[in-house]
């Protein structure tokens, strides 16, 4: 226990000196982070490495000028984590089998087709690389980290969680640091973001007790788990809230009927993509208007407004092939005054059309393929279908999914690895 606390404290530790270095001077902040993870490298401390790359692409989600400094940087970083899951890939050659390329691998080709047929963008030419280099470099590194030493894995737990506890505290001492728009967003940049990062950590948490016996006591459970709880009541991210629920409901069923929680489940799915319709009278009736936003019910906060635009968009040219990864983010920018006009601000609001738009219809197709196969393939497939569900809704109404450089891809990367690993019931005694 003590090698967790030791292990989190030197990770905000490090932090607190690169944010106490950027009131001074933003540039020997810069100067600093790169010492900082070159060190890492040279003392070979690859887990602390990823724990670190992590807060990393956590505060470049950040809002606060303080912190603009971070995504000057990131393209950088992300090249020398790049750089060292490469060095790890050979060191380690025994993880190389890890992988199972008929999964991904048809995935990484069409991102790779979707690059070749359409003009060059340095930006979609940058974004594609980045997106193939953390699937296949980053895995690995974090099945390494998982099988590992039980104090790293559980040390990422109690950083994910104290960045949800942080956010409550500092709420409660200036609620405009962690608002946005009468919202509440944590640490985030915005409420959304938030509510992704929520049902990341609950999901890996819930996981992490099925996988790893006695890795959290009791009063860690209870712990953690309020700690969730608030910060899902503070964001009121419609999808979260349901991902949650779904997941308690699916094992509460699955006690008495393995059957009748498969087909409850997928009925609560159907009816929350009927919500907007046949809910409104009954949220009025409880007088729940305020707290789910009645107002952006209807249409959903504008992401109709988005899906409609980005619809109409994919031609019969790009129908099956894409016009390149990262274009839909591009798009939206050049159209941002109309979708502004209209209603809508922000990107598409949906991972799948937005890697349909991207990388076509057969890469959207292949990516589902990847992630339904790497749960299908776990020991407890069953247990792991309201996770499932869950990440497929949190997707559907966000596009955290088609990037490589936020806060949330890599931790669906840790969920897949964990859902995929051979080491299933360690034993993790104290």
């Amino acid at each position: 226990m003590k090698a967790v606390y030791i292990n989190v404290l030197n990770i905000f530790l490090v932090l607190s000196i690169w944010i106490l270095c950027a009131f001074f001077s933003p540039s020997i902040a810069k100067v600093l982070v790169f010492i900082t993870f070159l060190l890492l490298i040279i003392k070979n401390f690859y887990k602390h490495f990823f724990l670190l790359y992590y807060m990393f692409l956590f505060l470049s989600d950040s809002r606060l000028d303080l912190l603009y400094f971070i995504q000057e940087i990131k393209s950088f970083i992300a090249i020398i984590f790049y750089g060292f899951c490469l060095f790890f890939f050979f060191k380690k050659k025994n993880n190389i089998n890890t992988f199972n390329v008929n999964h991904w691998g048809l995935f990484i080709f069409f991102i790779l087709i979707s690059l070749t047929i359409n003009d060059f963008d340095f930006v979609i030419f940058q974004k594609s690389i980045s997106y193939i280099l953390l699937f296949v470099l980053s895995v690995p590194l974090i099945k390494d980290f998982i099988k590992g030493e039980k104090h790293f894995i559980k040390a990422l737990v109690y950083i994910l969680v104290s960045i949800l506890l942080l956010g409550l505290i500092f709420h409660f001492i200036n609620n405009e640091i962690t608002t946005l728009n009468g919202r509440y967003r944590g640490l985030f940049g915005n409420p959304n973001g938030l509510g992704i990062f929520i049902v990341l950590t609950f999901f890996i948490f819930q996981i992490l007790k099925m996988k790893f016996v006695n890795l959290f006591s009791k009063r860690e459970v209870i712990t953690i788990s309020i700690i969730i709880l608030f910060n899902l009541i503070l964001c009121q991210s419609r999808s979260c809230i349901l991902s949650v629920l779904i997941f308690y409901f699916f094992n509460f069923i699955l006690n008495y009927s393995t059957v009748l929680a498969v087909i409850s489940s997928l009925i609560i799915v159907i009816l929350f993509g009927l919500v907007s319709v046949n809910i409104l009278d009954l949220i009025k009736t409880l007088n729940l208007e305020n707290y789910v936003r009645l107002n952006t019910l209807e249409n959903a906060s504008g992401r109709y407004i988005a899906w409609t635009f980005l619809w109409q968009k994919i031609d019969f040219q790009s129908f099956f092939f894409g016009n390149g990864l990262g274009s839909t983010e591009i798009l939206f920018k050049k159209n941002y005054s109309i979708l502004s006009q209209l209603g809508h601000e922000g990107n598409a609001h949906n991972s799948f059309l937005t890697l349909w738009y991207d990388i076509g219809f057969l890469g959207m197709i292949s990516f589902l393929f990847f992630i339904v196969m790497s749960f299908v393939k776990s020991n407890k497939f069953l247990t792991l279908i309201p996770i499932l569900i869950g990440l497929f809704l949190s997707a559907f109404f966000e596009s955290w999914m088609s990037a490589s450089l936020n806060p949330f891809t890599i931790l669906f990367l840790v969920i897949i690895t964990i859902i995929g690993s051979d080491y299933y019931k360690i034993s993790t005694n104290e």
